[in-house]
């Protein structure tokens, strides 16, 4: 079975209740799919964290 990748957005503008959690307003969420509507007006990408090169 394959994993679903998530990606991480991050809350902005208000608080938000999702699935029956509260995400205060900057935390971040994992969503498997892309938001779309009202809901992605109110979440904006996270980058991921950059790997170091060394």
């Amino acid at each position: 079975m394959a994993d679903k990748k998530t990606i991480s957005y991050r809350v902005k503008g208000i608080d938000l209740d999702l699935d029956g959690k509260r995400y205060s307003e900057g935390s971040t969420v994992e969503l498997a799919e892309e938001p779309t509507g009202k809901l992605a007006a109110r979440l904006e990408p996270v980058d991921p964290p950059k790997e170091k090169k060394q």
